[in-house]
């Protein structure tokens, strides 16, 4: 079998005879994992890919047989498929008995253009609010909410008093206030 891989890497007939010869392990894999017959081409269609990638990662130099390992990928990844599935769930599937609605017309949706354009243009008039400040202030406002630095560290490094700071802080967000009209 190390030889049909070898040639399987070059040769696009070779791995067509090789995903023919493990078509009944998918075929079994699926019907033990897959519950839902819906999904037997996606699930055929996951078996030839794992075993299409099973003949270019196997490593030729490790003793374990090609076979026993395309066994366990199918396995594991046909088991994984199903478990993918088992949870997918369409919004545009109808619910109740009349089946009129869908999930999707009941779900509330927590995102909203306006809001975020909103946020956006708030953003924009607060940056640009902050660009007409005098430097000292925006100095200030800079040190305390972006650098995260305490009032009495601001003090120290510029050798002021701690109340200058504090009324420094209180006229530049006055100054924002007014000019974004809070």
């Amino acid at each position: 079998m190390r030889e049909k891989v070898i040639m399987a890497r070059s040769d696009e007939n070779m791995r067509l005879e090789i995903l023919r010869s493990f078509e009944p392990l998918i075929k079994k894999c699926i019907k033990l994992y897959v519950k839902d017959r819906e999904y037997f081409e996606d699930a055929m269609q996951e078996g030839y890919k794992i075993v299409l990638g099973c003949i270019y990662k196997y490593d030729l130099s490790k003793e374990y047989p090609f076979e026993g390992y395309v066994k366990c990928s199918v396995i594991y990844g046909i088991r994984g498929f199903a478990y993918r599935i088992r949870y997918n769930i369409s919004l545009d599937e109808g619910i109740g008995e009349d089946e009129e609605g869908s999930l999707y017309d009941i779900l509330e949706g927590d995102y909203s253009i306006e809001k975020d354009f909103e946020k956006k243009e708030d953003i924009k008039r607060l940056k640009e609010a902050i660009r007409k400040l005098p430097e000292k202030q925006r100095k200030i406002l800079y040190e305390i909410y972006f650098k995260n630095m305490s009032m009495v560290d601001i003090c120290r490094g510029r050798r002021c008093h701690y109340m200058s700071v504090v009324r420094m802080k209180e006229r530049a967000l006055k100054n924002l206030r007014d000019d974004i009209k809070i």
